[in-house]
Order: C-alpha cells, then sequence, then structure tokens
C-alpha cells in the first residue's frame, strides 16, 4: 500500500474510501481486469474495521466480532472469491455474547436449540411463542419481507411475546445496529439476527486491522493500486455523468465510473454539489437521519482482573428492561445512570493483541454527538462512569488497568468522515431500509455507491456485501 504514489491519468474506476465496501469492490474488479485506483483519506485502510497499537495492547477501533461467515454465509463466499481463505483465519466464539439483566443472563449461541432450552427455562410461560419465534427468524426469506416492509421490530416481538423481559433479550442486540425495537425496521432486525446474531462471534485473528490490510493487499495483488492519507476533494461530473476525481493536491484523476464508499453527504453535497443533482434527490438526502455514534474506552489490563468471570466473552450487561427508555436517554444524555455498556474481550480469542499476563478490552456506549468542547471536557468523567459500569462485570477493573485510550463521536468522525460520528450509516428504521435506503446505482450516470449509507444496509460483513455488489453492477455495465 503507498502513500501518494505514483498514479495513472486514467482508470477504469476509482474508489473513494477504503472501507470494507470499497476494499471488496476494488477486489473484485480488479480481480477481474479493470484497472483500479482506491484513495482513502486515512493512513490505514478499514473505516470503521480498524485497529490501533499502545504500549504492546492492540484495541480495534470499533468492530469486535463478523457474521455472516457460516457455510452458507456472505462473508464466506467473498473470502472464497478473492481467494483469501489461507490468509484471513477467524476464531468462532461460542458464546458469541452474554446478555447480563438484573435477574438473568442469556448466552447467545450458533444452536438454536440451546437458545430456545434457555429461554424456555427462564420465561416458561413464553414456550410456545420461542419456538414460533426462533423458527420464523431461521426461516425467514426475503419473499417475506413485502408483507412486513412497513412493520417495527417491536411489532414482530409484540406478535409473539407478551413478556416485556423476554423482549428485552431481543432487543438490546438490535443496538449492534444502533436502534432499539420500536424504532427498527422488521426487516432490518430480521437480517440481523439470521446474518450476525444466529450466524456470528467470528474474530479475525490478528486483529480487525489485519482483516482490512489483507484486503487491501490483496487488492493490489490482482493489480489494483491503494493510496493512502489521499483525501478526495471533489467527483468531476460532466453532463450528469462521472469523468473522475480530483484530489485534495489538485491532482485530477480521469475514470469511467467512481464508486463512493464514503459519507453520502459528502458524496453528493461537497464532492459533487447541488448543482449537478435534481432536487427532489437534495431534499430527499437533507431529510435522511444518520444512525448514533459511540463513545468507547479502550483497556489494557493485568488478566488477573477476568480470570474467575462468571462471563467469559463479549457482554451486554443492561440494568433495566425498557431499552427503548435507556436508548432515547442516552441519544441525548450519555451519563445516563441506568445506561447498558458492551464490554469486548478481543484477546480471549487472540492471545496476539496483548502482553502475556494481560488482556485487550473495550467498552462502549451509545452516544450523542456534540462539539470537540463537550467531549474534551466529559471525557475523562464519562470514561470514569463506564469503568464503573463495567465492574458489575468486572469487579476488580479499576485497580488492574495498565493502559487507558478514550474515542467519542468527534475521533470517528475526525477517522472516518461519517456523519455525526455516525457508525452505522443511516438509522436503520423503515424510511431509510430496503428500497427507501440510497440506491447503489446513483442518480448520476457512472456513479456507484457502497457501505452503510447505502443498501443493504449497516453491519460489516452486510457493507461488505454492498462492495460486492456495486463491483458486480460496473462489471455487468461494461460487458
Amino acid at each position: 500500500m503507498q502513500i501518494m504514489n505514483n498514479v495513472y491519468e486514467h482508470y477504469d474506476v476509482v474508489i473513494i474510501g477504503g472501507g470494507l465496501g470499497g476494499l471488496v469492490s476494488g477486489n473484485y474488479l480488479a480481480k477481474a481486469g479493470k484497472k483500479v485506483l482506491l484513495a482513502e483519506q486515512h493512513f490505514q485502510p478499514g473505516g470503521c474495521c480498524t485497529s490501533f497499537k499502545r504500549k504492546g495492547f492492540t484495541f480495534d477501533a470499533g468492530g469486535h466480532f463478523f457474521g455472516s461467515f457460516g457455510e452458507k454465509g456472505f462473508l464466506r463466499k467473498i473470502i472464497q472469491d478473492l481467494e483469501l481463505e489461507d490468509k484471513i483465519k477467524f476464531k468462532e466464539a461460542e458464546p458469541s455474547d452474554y446478555l447480563v439483566f438484573p435477574d438473568f443472563t442469556v448466552k447467545i449461541v450458533r444452536d438454536l436449540s440451546h437458545i430456545e432450552q434457555q429461554l424456555k427455562s427462564i420465561f416458561p410461560d413464553e414456550e410456545e411463542g420461542i419456538t414460533k419465534f426462533l423458527s420464523y427468524l431461521k426461516t425467514f426469506n426475503y419473499t417475506m419481507s413485502f408483507r412486513i416492509k412497513d412493520k417495527t421490530f417491536r411489532e414482530i416481538l409484540d406478535s409473539f411475546f407478551r413478556d416485556e423481559k423476554i423482549k428485552a433479550v431481543f432487543d438490546v442486540l438490535l443496538l449492534y445496529i444502533g436502534l432499539p425495537s420500536k424504532q427498527m425496521s422488521a426487516v432490518a432486525g430480521i437480517i440481523l439476527f439470521r446474518d450476525f446474531i444466529l450466524d456470528g462471534g467470528y474474530y479475525p485473528l490478528g486483529s480487525m486491522q489485519n482483516f482490512s490490510n489483507m484486503l487491501a493487499q490483496q487488492m493490489e495483488k490482482f493489480g489494483g493500486t491503494v493510496m493512502l492519507s489521499t483525501k478526495v476533494e471533489k467527483i468531476n461530473i460532466e453532463e450528469n455523468k462521472v469523468t473522475g476525481i480530483t484530489l485534495k493536491d489538485g491532482r485530477i484523476i480521469q475514470s469511467d465510473y467512481v464508486i463512493s464508499n464514503a459519507d453520502a453527504n459528502q458524496t453528493f453535497l461537497d464532492m459533487i454539489g447541488e448543482e449537478h443533482l435534481e432536487q427532489k434527490f437534495v431534499t430527499r438526502l437533507k431529510e435522511m437521519e444518520p444512525s448514533v455514534s459511540h463513545f468507547n474506552v479502550y483497556l489494557g489490563i493485568k488478566s488477573e482482573a477476568v480470570e474467575n468471570l462468571a462471563v467469559k466473552g463479549n457482554t451486554w450487561y443492561v440494568p433495566e428492561y425498557d431499552i427503548e427508555k435507556i436508548y432515547n436517554k442516552m441519544r441525548t444524555n450519555p451519563f445516563h445512570e441506568n445506561g447498558f455498556i458492551h464490554i469486548a474481550f478481543p484477546s480471549f480469542y487472540d492471545e496476539s493483541l496483548s502482553p502475556e499476563g494481560h488482556e485487550s478490552i473495550f467498552l462502549t456506549i451509545l452516544a450523542p454527538f456534540k462539539n470537540v468542547s463537550y467531549w474534551k471536557e466529559q471525557k475523562e468523567s464519562l470514561s470514569q462512569l463506564l469503568i464503573e459500569r463495567a465492574e458489575h462485570i468486572i469487579p476488580e477493573l479499576s485497580q488492574n488497568i495498565v493502559v487507558k485510550e478514550i474515542s467519542t463521536p468527534q475521533t470517528i468522525y475526525r477517522y472516518t468522515l461519517n456523519s455525526q460520528g455516525a457508525n452505522y450509516g443511516w438509522a436503520m428504521k423503515n424510511s431509510q431500509v430496503s428500497r427507501l435506503r440510497l440506491n447503489q446505482k446513483s442518480p448520476v450516470k457512472g456513479l456507484y455507491l457502497a457501505g452503510h449509507w447505502t443498501l443493504p444496509g449497516a453491519g460489516l460483513a452486510t457493507v461488505a456485501q454492498s462492495g460486492y455488489t456495486a463491483a458486480k453492477m460496473i462489471l455487468e455495465d461494461t460487458h
């Protein structure tokens, strides 16, 4: 991978953004013989799938697991298509998640029958609903989605269950793509459960960054070019057709096609400009709502702090059952006293991420996008609150911390340029999913979209799928 290396004047395809959507599309196009350039503004590829190192510890910036890598998973297809089986290895976490509520703990495993047994032992009055709901998730297919296209996931839960506590079990897992059930599209929620929860828990050995690096290196092996620390300033348009890009340093690179894996607002409003777009499209774009952001605390800790844990894996600590209430409070006030916390333990699955006798973990909550001065003033006190909350799971956490780093929504914005530090592109509500999300074939001829601002939606494996589809569209268009 090069930083500002020599480039040609013309490419078949230029890709803006080195997140997973851009990397996957670049690989497929380069493998097919296309002359491809990928330009990424960050100094390393990956977008939301990156890592950093501090004092011998490796911390994953955001993502903690992949889904859809089972026998029929789409991510597995991508890895096989791109000849990466020998370069990218996964460790399967089982259970993938522990959900710790005030009255009970649920282990999320791939075996549906085991989940069914757990839930029936906790909620004996919901036995029939549990069987029917899990069967519904297992057999759901895209032809069924039309019937529920206007429903929320909460309406699906209400049709199977009466007890609010069992609804909370499924509700909290939806926060993996940023919304509670009353706001989440039913289709998006079901696909999350099918492709990530019931086929999840795959950790890429070597870190999330290693996964992204392998994709970038493979793209170059196929003949593509990856440019890091290279910001695209403008997408050049003539007569409603892309002609290439202009870099921040003023260089113009011509191309027949452009794939934008970048933030949608930047793509259309900044890099293209409203004057090249229909007003109806601009109005719709400005009305769309970005997803929630995150506040993360990365900790290098002594292993003795976690040696005797009751739960040994990624954990949700949820102090109350009204997930909608917690979510709405935390969207405006990250200090909400009954807020949840997610704790990831990547070094449980890959010992190379921490020095011997230590572990690499990170704590996450949903957080609002506030200005730089707010986070500068509040980040230390909020990080301490998260550590105290995490001590419900790791009682001796505070006295065993060796390294601490913090990221705020402003940090996420700085490294990804996602509007409002959005972790999931557009919020996954009914008005912004399926046919109402931005189409991968944009209104500008020759411009295609990849990433979580377009179809299919949020999530690492889902975004990778968008890259596959964008490449396929261009390859079909050129034959």
